[in-house]
């Protein structure tokens, strides 16, 4: 866990010179409208805006929304994974030669945590379309014999290596 002034990214514990708030939710912000209405009641902006969390074309469309709404366009930063800035209290200053961990665009493809979020729902549904809780019940059991089975033939296969 990090320490108070430190904040865990990826694994790396990075020390920070700002106040730390958590949420224990995914998502604890406002839509796209009410983003760009919390930045307007801070007009003027003399500083700069960071997104830092979102798909690429929603950052793209935020980021032109911000715009229209008036804020400068040289003031909204999308860093990309591992970039580095400067922060002072009017300017945010790029560190060059910053080296990425993983290839660009590589953050936000799917992986099995999408995967897995995705059958889970799919799952869900069709729990819910079963006509009663007996069916529920027997697909269940059905998916869970199945997993227990696949991971014993992954070990087994991988122990015969």
């Amino acid at each position: 866990m990090a320490s108070p002034g430190q904040v865990r990214i990826q694994g790396d514990d990075i020390r920070v010179h700002a106040r730390i708030r958590t949420l224990d939710v995914y998502s604890g912000h406002a839509d796209a409208s009410g983003l760009v209405a919390w930045l307007q009641a801070r007009e003027p902006i003399t500083g700069k805006v960071f997104l830092a969390h979102g798909e690429p074309d929603a950052v793209a469309a935020l980021t032109g929304r911000l715009v229209e709404a008036g804020v400068p366009a040289d003031a909204v930063i999308a860093p990309e994974l591992d970039q580095t800035f400067i922060l002072t209290r009017d300017t945010a200053t790029r560190v060059e030669g910053w080296a990425a961990r993983i290839l660009p665009g590589a953050a936000t493809r799917p992986d099995w945590y999408n995967a897995r979020a995705d059958l889970l729902s799919t799952m869900n549904e069709a729990l819910q379309a079963l006509p009663d809780d007996e069916q529920r019940l027997a697909v269940i059991t059905a998916m869970k014999a199945a997993l227990t089975a696949g991971a014993r033939a992954d070990r087994k296969a991988t122990h015969d290596r």
